[in-house]
C-alpha cells in the first residue's frame, strides 16, 4: 500500500506514575525526543510522508484527532506513560483501521497484554537504543507497505465475526442452491418421461400401429418457470438462465403443437418426429448441465462458481432418434446418480470452504464424463445397434470434515 502520512499519538505533557519499583516519571522533553527519532526514521524511509501530531493540550480536539485517527495511513501510538487519552485514542484507532504501531517504555505500562500486536519496547537513553527504535520503525513501514499486518485486537475479532457470517450466508445459499438445482433436474428428468413416451406414440403413427388418436401431453413446469423468471441462484453464470428459458419457452411451444397435431384427423408423423427431436435434443443438453452445476454444489458445499457447461452445440450434433436414445441412456444415470446423492445431503450445512473466496475444484461429473464424450458414445452404439451401460462416473473421495 503506499503510505502518505503518518500520525503520532502520544502525551502532551510530563506524566507520573505508580509501579512496582516506585515512581516514574516522563517529561515534555523525553516526548519531544521520541517524537524526533520518530521523525527522522520515517523520512528516512520516504521523505515524501507528512508525519505530525496533535500539538497543542488544549480545546476541543476529539473531532480532529478521530478524522486524523480514521485518514492516516499510520498511526505510531507512544504508550510510555499510561496516559489514559492516548490509550482512548489507541482503541479509536483499533476499531478503524489496521496498520498501527505501538511503542512502550516498559513493559509493566500496558493495561493488557498488547505484544502479540507487533509493539516495541524501547529507550532512547542512549545512541543505540535510538538507532534500534528507528530501525524498527522503517522495518515496520517496510512490511505495512507490502501487506498489512494483522495489528488491532478488534478487528481481529470482527474479522472473525464477518467469517461466520460469511460461512452462515454460504451455508444458506449452498442448500437453497443444491434445493433449486436438484428441483430443477427431478421436473426435467419427469418430462423427459413424457418425451419418450411421445416417441412411441409417433413410432405407432409411423407404423400404424396407433389405436386410436395420440394421447394429449400434459406437462408439468412450474419449478422452470420460477427459475427462469426469478434467478434465484446468483452463482450460476448468465447462460445458464438463457438455455433454461429457452428449453421452458420450448417445452411450452411443443405441448401446443403436440397437442394440435394429436387432434388433427391424420397426425402428421415427419413433424410430430421433428418437434419431439428439437426438444428432447435441448431437455437432454439442460440435464446435463443441471446435473454439473448440482454435483458441483454438492461436492463443493459452495454456492458461488457454479459452472454451467454449454451442450447446446454438441447435441445438435444428434440428428437421429436411435442416437438421441443412446444418449438419454448416458446422460439420465448420471443425473438420477447425482440426485440421489443430493438425497443423501444433509439439510444441515456442515461449514465453509478454509477460505471462502479460494478457487473451488470443478466437479468430477464435468471432468469424467463430458457431454461431447456421450454424444460420441451414443452415435457408436447407434451405429453397431447395441444399447450399452453409461460408463460409471469417476468421483474424488469427499474430504472428511474436522
Amino acid at each position: 500500500m503506499q503510505i502518505r502520512d503518518v500520525f503520532v499519538i502520544m502525551p502532551f505533557s510530563e506524566q507520573r506514575l505508580l509501579t512496582a519499583n516506585g515512581e516514574r516519571t516522563y517529561d515534555r522533553q523525553h516526548f519531544d525526543d521520541v517524537y524526533a527519532v520518530l521523525l527522522d526514521a520515517v523520512h528516512a524511509f520516504d521523505s515524501t510522508i507528512v508525519v505530525n501530531r496533535m500539538e497543542q493540550p488544549y480545546g476541543n480536539l476529539v473531532n480532529a484527532i478521530i478524522k486524523r485517527l480514521a485518514s492516516a495511513d499510520v498511526v505510531i501510538a507512544v504508550l510510555a506513560g499510561k496516559n489514559p487519552n492516548v490509550f482512548y485514542e489507541l482503541g479509536v484507532r483499533h476499531s478503524l483501521r489496521l496498520n498501527t504501531i505501538m511503542l512502550v517504555e516498559h513493559r509493566d505500562e500496558y493495561p493488557f497484554d498488547l505484544t502479540a500486536y507487533f509493539s516495541k519496547e524501547y529507550s532512547i537513553a542512549h545512541d543505540r537504543e535510538r538507532k534500534q527504535l528507528a530501525t524498527f520503525i522503517t522495518d515496520r513501514l517496510s512490511e505495512i507497505k507490502v501487506q498489512p499486518l494483522p495489528d488491532s485486537p478488534v478487528l481481529d475479532v470482527l474479522k472473525q465475526a464477518e467469517f461466520e457470517q460469511l460461512r452462515v450466508l454460504n451455508m444458506l445459499e449452498t442448500r437453497r442452491a443444491a434445493m433449486i438445482l436438484s428441483g430443477i433436474l427431478g421436473e426435467t428428468l419427469k418430462i423427459d418421461l413424457i418425451f419418450a413416451r411421445s416417441f412411441t406414440s409417433v413410432n405407432r403413427i409411423r407404423t400404424g400401429k396407433l389405436d386410436g388418436p395420440p394421447p394429449q401431453m400434459a406437462l408439468s413446469w412450474s419449478i422452470m418457470d420460477g427459475f427462469t423468471k426469478n434467478r434465484p441462484v446468483p452463482g450460476l453464470p448468465e447462460i445458464a438462465y438463457e438455455h433454461s428459458e429457452s428449453v421452458y419457452l420450448s417445452w411450452r411451444h411443443m405441448q401446443m403443437l403436440w397437442n394440435e397435431y394429436a387432434a388433427a384427423k391424420e397426425p402428421p408423423f415427419t413433424e410430430m418426429l421433428q418437434l419431439v427431436m428439437h426438444t428432447d435434443r435441448a431437455t437432454t443438453a439442460l440435464m446435463h448441465s443441471a446435473t454439473v452445476a448440482l454435483d458441483f454444489v454438492i461436492t463443493n458445499e459452495v454456492a458461488f462458481g457454479i459452472p454451467w457447461p454449454d451442450c447446446y452445440e454438441s447435441v445438435e450434433a444428434v440428428s437421429e432418434p436411435a442416437e438421441l436414445g443412446q444418449l438419454k441412456l448416458r446422460v439420465g444415470p448420471i443425473a438420477n446418480d447425482v440426485l440421489s446423492r443430493f438425497r443423501g445431503f444433509e439439510q444441515a450445512y456442515l461449514g465453509a470452504p478454509p477460505n471462502l473466496l479460494a478457487e473451488v475444484t470443478a466437479p468430477s461429473v464435468g471432468e469424467s464424463t463430458s457431454f461431447e464424450a456421450l454424444v460420441n458414445q451414443a452415435k457408436a452404439a447407434a451405429l453397431s445397434g447395441k444399447s450399452t451401460s453409461p460408463r460409471k462416473v469417476s468421483r474424488r473421495p469427499r474430504k472428511k470434515k474436522s
